[in-house]
């Protein structure tokens, strides 16, 4: 069984939200009043994320308290060569193409990021994220989860949250076997809402 990573322990994560919905249940208005504070995320939310969920680009999730929106994550399915992976993550097929679930997009809305006094937003968004890759795992397959850091700050920041990088690449991943085992140690109530 992995180890759980200190930031992802269940005493460390409370959650800052009641529910998790498709974005596609917002309204306009709910959609233009969220705003993260990165220029590059919140063009994606603003421009692109509807369109995406819409035309089956990704699966827009997002974390609400009351009516106000906490933060959002993205998921979808994606593929990644062997070669660009470790040898020891091959599975003895460095041509084949492994099935991963992708974290296209994670935010948090700009004034709860940093607050501990509501929990880590952005670890319980990726919590929930990952599990949402196991769940879907189980349904249509994957060996990992991939995303890709905007920022070597954040590369650092989801390495402390159980992702290891790809050689020469700025891709991320974690194998859905540690993921699996990470989830079974947080436990499923911190999932149900």
């Amino acid at each position: 069984m992995a180890d759980l990573p200190a930031l992802m322990r269940p005493g460390s994560m409370r959650v800052a939200w009641d529910r998790i919905i498709p974005q596609t249940n917002l309204t306009q208005d709910a959609i233009e009043g969220f705003a993260s504070g990165n220029p590059e995320l919140d063009h994606f939310w603003l421009d692109k994320s509807l369109t995406y969920s819409k035309i089956g680009m990704c699966a827009v999730h997002v974390a609400m308290k009351g009516e106000d929106i906490a933060g959002f994550y993205t998921i979808s399915p994606s593929v990644i060569r062997g070669v660009g992976l470790p040898k020891s993550r091959q599975a003895g097929k460095p041509t084949m193409a492994h099935p991963s679930w992708l974290i296209g997009e994670l935010a948090v809305r700009k004034d709860l990021r940093g607050k501990k006094e509501n929990g880590s937003v952005g670890a319980a968004l990726l919590c929930h994220a990952v599990h949402m890759a196991c769940d879907l795992s189980v349904m249509a397959g994957g060996r990992l989860v991939m995303l890709d850091p905007l920022n070597d700050t954040l590369g650092k920041w989801y390495e402390d949250h159980g992702f290891l990088r790809l050689p020469d690449a700025k891709t991320m991943f974690m194998p859905l076997r540690n993921a699996r085992s990470y989830m079974e140690q947080i436990g499923e109530p911190f999932f149900v809402f």
